[in-house]
Order: C-alpha cells, then sequence, then structure tokens
C-alpha cells in the first residue's frame, strides 16, 4: 500500500486560511507553537505576517508532519 502524501499550506492570517478550513473541513489539531488545521491529505498552518515567522512554519511543518510539498499562500 503507498504511503499518503501529505500537502503543507502555510497562510499568514486566520482572515486568508478560513475559507480553506470551512471548505475542506479541516479540523484544528493544535495551537501552539502555530496553530495548525487538518484533514487527511493536507495540512494548514497559520504562521503569522513576515518572513522569519513563515520560515519558522514551514521549518516546524515539515519536521513535524514531513509533507511531500510545502505551499505558501
Amino acid at each position: 500500500m503507498e504511503k499518503d502524501h501529505l500537502i503543507s499550506l502555510l497562510m499568514a492570517t486566520h482572515l486568508e486560511a478560513k475559507p480553506f478550513i470551512i471548505e475542506l473541513s479541516l479540523i484544528k489539531e493544535e495551537s501552539e507553537p502555530v496553530p495548525v488545521y487538518k484533514n487527511k491529505i493536507l495540512i494548514l498552518v497559520i504562521s503569522g505576517i513576515g518572513k522569519a515567522n513563515a520560515a519558522m512554519a514551514c521549518a516546524y511543518s515539515c519536521l513535524k508532519f514531513a509533507p511531500s510539498c510545502v505551499v505558501n499562500l
């Protein structure tokens, strides 16, 4: 059986992420150090505004979930 491939989406604010959370039926998995929403194939991380926050959220996502790809929207 093939391993499921996770996709990690990084977004700066909850306002940007809310339509994705609703339409993709994502469930909040954790709040610290960053808010993370998840379903079977997708992880959405809300990083906060700025390059440093995006880099930290990306590193966290990669280390914790090992996604097959990361998309910063």
